[in-house]
């Protein structure tokens, strides 16, 4: 939902999915009817991280997902606490990911910020 410099009310439908625009009565009623249609894209779809092997000190994980969307990788040793290990972005929707192998036990999961 937005408003413009005159008061009008921009929200965005998901009901209906359509685009309506809101104008306050009065002198400066600015609305129009809409001649193009807007539409609104899915979110990307989420990534799926699976593991392939552990060599030299390193996990190796295909990640699932978009392509040319950057995908975080988090790593939390408690399922409670997760930090940035590290961003993969790439131009084929399955990708290789190499995760340096911590000392103790980690759990590692893949997310992206489509919102941003």
């Amino acid at each position: 939902m937005a408003w413009d410099n005159v008061g009008n009310l921009y929200v965005c439908d998901n009901w209906d999915s359509i685009w309506r625009v809101y104008s306050p009565p009065g002198a400066n009623q600015a609305t129009m009817v809409a001649i193009q249609t807007l539409h609104a894209g899915m979110p990307p779809l989420a990534p799926v991280l699976k593991p392939l092997s552990y060599a030299n000190s390193q996990f190796l994980f295909t990640l699932s997902g978009r392509t040319n969307i950057d995908y975080v990788i988090e790593g939390s040793a408690d399922l409670k606490s997760w930090a940035p290990v590290l961003t993969n972005n790439d131009i084929c929707a399955t990708r290789l990911v190499v995760v340096s192998a911590p000392q103790g036990r980690q759990f590692y999961r893949a997310f992206t910020k489509w919102w941003e």
